[in-house]
């Protein structure tokens, strides 16, 4: 590598704000495919989101960058319930369909029942439970983003993979079942898919004041 390349430098504003830019575009593109029903595409989704929010020594998250990882996040999620011993899942809901079944979806913009959507700081909006499953195992909106992107897919494979995580996306730790006729039972499939576009929904509405691009999040479910 020539010398001038061993070299490095401060990236300026403009630079910084060509790249959200950037990272908002490819943020939208991957919604928008996922609302067209592939639902892989949520594994891209997390590590746009990981770029934006997921700041540590050696990974500088680009909101944090620009000063607009402070302040407010818009939270959709209800408060999961200490009483509750059993499953609870905050950032989606369930869609029953007569050809596939049942699947998770996330909320948007819908009301659930009583919730109304809130702002949190953003480390509480980061690190709040929002998934319990039948084990007690809880996790957050990090737990997820970082799963998906750098053990599951998104930006890594890793030949190790979380306990609690592997069963959570693969063996139905939420003990959610549907039916499609007397004396069936099926499981319900991977939760964190729809939770992830669910935190997507909630990032864009969260920029939508303070960056220009952050528009049209909203997306539909199919």
């Amino acid at each position: 590598m020539a010398t001038d390349g061993q070299r490095k430098s401060a990236r300026n504003k403009d630079d910084l704000l060509e790249a959200l830019s950037e990272q908002i575009e490819l943020l939208k593109l991957g919604c928008q495919n996922f609302d067209s029903g592939n639902e892989i595409e949520a594994k891209n989704i997390a590590v746009r989101l990981r770029v934006l929010l997921h700041q540590t020594k050696q990974s500088h998250a680009l909101l944090e960058q620009l000063g607009l990882r402070n302040g407010y996040f818009v939270n959709t999620a209800h408060r999961l319930r200490p009483e509750n011993r059993g499953s609870d899942f905050a950032l989606t809901s369930v869609l029953f369909d007569s050809q596939s079944g049942a699947r998770y979806v996330p909320i948007l913009a819908q009301r659930v029942g009583s919730v109304r959507p809130s702002k949190r700081v953003f480390s509480d909006w980061w690190n709040i439970p929002v998934i319990k499953d039948q084990r007690g195992n809880t996790f957050c909106r990090r737990d997820l983003v970082l799963a998906v992107s750098n053990q599951d897919g998104g930006a890594h494979i890793d030949p190790m993979i979380d306990e609690a995580y592997r069963r959570l996306t693969r063996e139905n730790s939420l003990l959610m079942f549907f039916s499609t006729g007397p004396g069936t039972a099926h499981a319900m499939g991977n939760p964190v898919l729809a939770s992830i576009r669910q935190i997507a929904y909630e990032v864009g509405e969260t920029l939508r004041t303070r960056a220009p691009s952050a528009q049209g999040f909203s997306g539909v479910t199919q």
